[in-house]
C-alpha cells in the first residue's frame, strides 16, 4: 500500500482527507446545538447559494459518507474521504480503502433544478476513468463505485441510467435525515 503522503504528493489526490472515525469529535462538540432541518438549511443558505454548491454542501456530502461507513451502509469499506483533484479531473467526493483497493466517487450538484443523466453519465464515462489513471497501474485492480448527491433530486432519465450502472443517488433531504439520526445518536 503506498503511503498516503507519497500518494497526495504525488498524485494530488484525496485532500482534506479525514477518518473514517473522526467526524464523531467534531459533533460531540454540538451537544448544545440544534440540528437544522432541510427548511432551515434552504432559509440559512438560500443568499450564499454559490458558496455552498462549492463548498459546504461537498463537506456535507463528505460527512453523509463518513456517517454511513460507520454504518457499513456502503458497498464498500472506506478507510479515508475527501476530494479529489488531478491535471485531468475533479472529484467532488472520493473515499478510499488501500487494502481493498476499492473507490467511492460522487458528483455533488448543489443547484435549484433536479440533476440530470448528463452528471450521472460525466460521472462513469469521463470521471471514473481519468480518476483510475491517477492510481497505481492505473487502477487495474480497484473496484469502483459512484454516488451523485443533489439539492434537489434527480431527473428519471438521472434514476434509470443510476439504477442500470449501480450510482447510489442522494439526495438534501436524505442527507438530512441521515445526519439528524446522526446528531440525535451524538447528543444522547
Amino acid at each position: 500500500m503506498p503511503s498516503e503522503s507519497s500518494f497526495d504528493k504525488t498524485k494530488r489526490c484525496c485532500l482534506p482527507a479525514r477518518e473514517v472515525g473522526s467526524v464523531l469529535a467534531d459533533i460531540s462538540s454540538a451537544k448544545d446545538q440544534a440540528a437544522l432541518t432541510v427548511d432551515d438549511f434552504e432559509t440559512v443558505l438560500i443568499s450564499g447559494g454559490s458558496f455552498i454548491g462549492m463548498t459546504a454542501f461537498e463537506d456535507i456530502c463528505r460527512e453523509w459518507i463518513l456517517f454511513k461507513a460507520r454504518q457499513n451502509a456502503l458497498p464498500c469499506r472506506v478507510q479515508r474521504v475527501g476530494s479529489h483533484w488531478s491535471p485531468t479531473v475533479q472529484i467532488d467526493v472520493a473515499a478510499i480503502h488501500w487494502g481493498n483497493q476499492s473507490l467511492l466517487l460522487g458528483e455533488a450538484k448543489w443547484q435549484k433544478d433536479r440533476v440530470g443523466s448528463a452528471v450521472v453519465r460525466e460521472l462513469l464515462d469521463a470521471k471514473t476513468p481519468k480518476t483510475l489513471a491517477t492510481l497505481p497501474d492505473g487502477g487495474a485492480k480497484w473496484t469502483v463505485y459512484q454516488v451523485c448527491f443533489a439539492r434537489s433530486g434527480f431527473t428519471r432519465d438521472a434514476q434509470r441510467l443510476a439504477e442500470e450502472h449501480n450510482v447510489m443517488l442522494v439526495d438534501l433531504k436524505q442527507i438530512d435525515a441521515d445526519l439528524i439520526i446522526q446528531m440525535n445518536g451524538v447528543l444522547s
